[in-house]
Formats: structure tokens, C-alpha cells, sequence
């Protein structure tokens, strides 16, 4: 499989609901999950049926496979590439500490390290092949979060709400790993980011949120093109790891679920509003649980394409929570 980077510039500030905060309108994220993207193409492309279904089943069967949308800086220098931290647990470690400085040395580290998001994708592949705990101590800064104060004037009192955005600072933006098995698909692909950067993705795409500029793409090789980042997603994307790290919200199937318990994750709710032109307005859809990107498993978890049924839709709607993994070897 070929792997390819996408980067996106926003034009506009984005509206990135966070469904595990409870999806209010003020509680907002960086990043947006792998499902919820595919489901922006999918709706996207809803006009063509011939492509929609050419488009779930390359996904369906592994032939395209993409990745959630992760942060980046410096595109007109040496573009920095950024990942989840790992979710890892690994084995504890008990030493025997004698000084009490060095134990509030360590507890402060450890706090620092809790409160990292993203790493640079080349912090997981060090000279060793290594990713190391304490290696990374600080996140730099993408943008900021704002709220702004609006007024619902649909009924009869006015109602005022505050709605959550992210405003990326120059330079810095969104890009996503689209990994294909026919070279060909590459194009199909593009077309359908293509048009969905005038739409927009994310909420409140009416009020302007969420368009981008699609930059020009470029392939993972064993010889780096940017910097130092895409050498090591192409290593990490290619190694047999000691673990694995996903780059996708995943829903595990059923034969999958005992794996679980071997590995380090963190759940996330996935739910939100289904559109689609055979109902007059949109409806808020059951909600259902995915491992979070950045969770750890010993093995590669396949996931699955969610076939959610409605009474007012004449046909199913879908979720892409399948896996896109990193093998990482990890020095504790």
C-alpha cells in the first residue's frame, strides 16, 4: 500500500464538535476523527451514487484507508508532522527514590506529559527506531480556541447560545494519511477533497466554518521530501512495532474485543446529526463508543463500517471505524 499526505489550510475558523463533552455548541477540538471526515465525503459525494458506493467499498475492503486529521506547522519550511501521543500503559516500574526532590521532579514531568495531545511524528522514531515517555515535554501552539456570543430568531423569543471555534495561526492547519492500493484511486480521491474544501467540514458550515485549501499532496518515501516527520510516518507506517498505535477512531469487531484487555486505550463517544436530502431536517443519531486515536494494541484491530438503519431514511447511513495503525516500538 502507497501512503500519501494531504495537508489542509483553513481560509476560515473551524467548528469541531466534541461529542464526548456531550456535543454542546461551546465545546469544541483541535482535530477531527477519522469517521466523522469520511462521512463529510460521503455526504459530500451523495449526488453521485455510482462513486458513493465505489468509495464505501474501497473502504469496506481495505483498498483506501484514511487516517484522522492531525495538526501541522510550517508548511513553507520544514513541515513538522504531528501524532496522539501514545495511549500506553506498559509495565510499571517501582525504583527505589531516597531524595525528595528528584520524586517532585518526576511527578512534575509526568503531569507535563499527561497534558501533551500531539507529538511530532518523529519523536516515535528516534535514531534507535524508538519512542521514548519522557522524551517530549511541550506541545506547541496551533491556533485558539474563541466562543462568540449569537441569538436564535427562529421562535418566537430570542435565545441567546455561545458557539465554540478553533482559529489556526499561519502556517499551520490539518492534513490526513490516505493510503491506497491502486494508484489510480489517488485522483478519485483528490477530486472529492477537492470540492469539499469549498463546503467546508465540521459544524456551522452555513455560517462560513470549516473551508480549506487543499495543498499540493505528497507521497511517504523512503527518502524524505519535507523534513524529518514523513521519514519517520513512513518507518512507523511500515515497522513491525512492539506495539501498535492507531491513527483512526476504531470500533473493533466482535472477534476483536478480547484484544482489549491486553492493550491501552481510551473510549470516546461517537454521536451526532445524520443529513441527508430524503428528510426535511436533520435528526440527532444513537450514540455508540470507539477507541480513541493514539490507543495502544499488541496486534492490528481491523474495525468495521457501521451500518446504522433509521425509520425516516430509505437507506443506511454509515460509519467508517476501522483501524490505520502505527507500529511503535516503545522505550520505557
Amino acid at each position: 500500500m502507497r501512503y500519501y499526505i494531504f495537508p489542509f489550510t483553513f481560509t476560515s475558523s473551524v467548528h469541531f464538535g466534541n461529542t464526548s463533552e456531550g456535543g454542546s455548541l461551546d465545546k469544541v477540538q483541535l482535530t477531527i476523527s477519522s469517521d466523522t471526515f469520511v462521512s463529510a465525503c460521503v455526504n459530500e459525494i451523495g449526488y453521485n451514487r455510482a462513486e458513493v458506493e465505489w468509495f464505501l467499498e474501497s473502504l469496506r475492503l481495505g483498498y483506501i484507508k484514511i487516517s484522522s486529521l492531525f495538526p501541522f506547522k510550517n508548511l513553507s519550511q520544514e513541515l513538522e508532522l504531528f501524532v496522539p501521543r501514545p495511549i500506553y500503559v506498559g509495565h510499571r516500574k517501582y525504583d527505589t527514590i531516597t531524595n525528595i526532590s528528584i520524586l517532585q521532579e518526576q511527578v512534575k514531568q509526568q503531569k507535563k506529559i499527561k497534558k501533551i495531545g500531539y507529538v511530532r511524528a518523529s519523536n516515535l522514531y528516534n535514531e534507535f527506531g524508538q519512542y521514548s515517555l519522557s522524551g517530549v515535554t511541550d506541545e506547541p501552539i496551533f491556533g485558539q480556541f474563541l466562543t462568540s456570543q449569537r441569538v436564535a430568531l427562529r421562535e418566537d423569543s430570542s435565545k441567546p447560545y455561545v458557539v465554540g471555534t478553533f482559529k489556526f495561526v499561519p502556517d499551520t492547519g490539518l492534513y490526513c494519511i490516505l493510503g491506497v492500493k491502486n494508484e489510480a484511486d489517488i485522483e478519485r480521491v483528490r477530486t472529492i477533497f477537492e470540492s469539499l474544501s469549498y463546503t467546508g467540514i465540521g459544524g456551522k458550515r452555513s455560517s462560513g466554518y470549516g473551508q480549506f485549501i487543499l495543498e499540493d499532496e505528497f507521497e511517504l518515501d523512503e527518502l524524505p521530501l519535507c523534513g524529518e516527520d514523513d521519514a519517520a510516518l513512513y518507518h512507523l507506517l511500515h515497522q513491525e512495532g512492539s506495539t501498535y498505535m492507531s491513527l483512526s477512531a476504531i470500533t473493533p469487531k466482535l472477534d476483536e474485543i478480547e484484544t482489549l484487555s491486553q492493550g491501552s486505550y481510551k473510549l470516546m463517544r461517537r454521536s451526532g446529526f445524520v443529513y441527508s436530502e430524503s428528510i426535511e431536517a436533520p435528526y440527532k443519531r444513537n450514540s455508540f463508543y470507539a477507541l480513541q486515536e493514539g490507543s495502544c494494541m499488541p496486534i492490528q484491530l481491523e474495525g468495521q463500517v457501521i451500518e446504522l438503519c433509521h425509520d425516516q431514511i430509505s437507506h443506511p447511513i454509515y460509519k467508517y471505524m476501522k483501524g490505520f495503525w502505527l507500529g511503535v516500538n516503545i522505550d520505557e
